[in-house]
């Protein structure tokens, strides 16, 4: 429903028409172009089904997912949960379930997969690990003890229910979802490099910008660092707000789309794409008006040695 509105002009056709005069005349009317989405059903169908049940498990109240070719950046899945049928509005619909539609708590008329901006929690912990890895903060080898929490001034930083995981590296860290792992390294790393140098790594990847999928309402997220900090909230960065990042948290706030974005351009060796749903424009004949090509957003630097880890 949202490609039918951007592709209006393309999808709509014209009016066929009668006039009467000295002679009848007919005007037939003409079908509009066809749309290829680069969407599968049948994942589709599943990712919608597997949000569903996952929140329930989770007693969330709603969830987002996007799955994607790593290779082209096509979108396989595009999943709002709970959404609703648009069917509903071709015609005009009832006030009464249009404002059940309003009033749920779940928002099925928000598109969550873009205009949703939240923590990402522990996902985000292996952008960290980049940063940490490519900067020579750490290796392969690197060691650190982990006992359940640490002093930050006069607070305390804990694994989650304060659990003591013992002798971590990188493998183990991200493993077992170790905070004290990577928010001690990227203190270092701020110590070493400055918090502009981590920042500037990890915008890399698209965080703190759009998408650009090309729907309206996309939110652009939040990646951190002193300036915003100074210039949103009038405060100075501080350690702790280091570590609140280094796990997804605190200030930084991104989108699911940006998280998948992201996350494949871990796996297909740094290549960030612009997110892709029209694979083709089709005339009313059947012919390819227009191929639409991958877009190759920028190219990041990943050593193989970082990747495999």
């Amino acid at each position: 429903y949202r490609l039918e509105d951007q592709y209006d002009s393309w999808l709509r056709g014209v009016d066929g028409h009668s006039s009467f005069g000295q002679t009848y005349q007919l005007t037939p009317p003409v079908n509009g172009g066809n749309l290829q989405l680069t969407i599968d059903h049948n994942w589709q169908a599943s990712l919608y089904k597997l949000l569903g049940r996952q929140t329930d498990v989770m007693g969330a109240r709603a969830g987002a997912g996007m799955i994607t070719d790593t290779q082209t950046g096509e979108v396989i899945a595009y999943v709002s949960y709970p959404s609703y049928d648009p069917n509903a509005l071709s015609y005009q619909i009832d006030s009464k379930a249009y404002g059940n539609w309003l009033q749920d708590v779940r928002k099925p008329l928000l598109d969550k997969v873009i205009g949703i901006q939240s923590s990402t929690g522990s996902t985000f912990k292996i952008f960290s690990a980049y940063t940490l890895l490519t900067n020579g903060i750490i290796d392969a080898q690197t060691k650190l003890r982990s006992t359940g929490c640490i002093k930050l001034g006069n607070n305390s930083f804990c694994e989650f229910g304060k659990r003591k995981l013992g002798l971590l590296d990188i493998t183990t860290a991200l493993a077992k979802s170790s905070n004290i792992f990577f928010c001690t390294n990227l203190m270092a790393a701020e110590a070493n490099l400055g918090i502009q140098r981590i920042v500037d790594d990890l915008a890399q990847f698209g965080f703190g910008t759009k998408t650009n999928i090309g729907f309206a309402g996309e939110a652009s997220g939040v990646l951190p660092g002193p300036e915003y900090k100074q210039t949103t909230f009038k405060q100075s960065w501080y350690p702790g707000d280091t570590c609140n990042m280094s796990i997804g948290q605190g200030m930084f706030v991104a989108t699911t789309a940006q998280m998948a974005m992201a996350t494949q351009s871990l796996t297909n060796g740094g290549k960030l794409f612009k997110p892709q749903i029209i694979k083709a424009e089709i005339t009313n004949t059947g012919a390819v008006e227009k191929n639409i090509q991958p877009e190759l957003v920028r190219s990041i630097a990943l050593d193989p040695n970082t990747q495999a880890l």
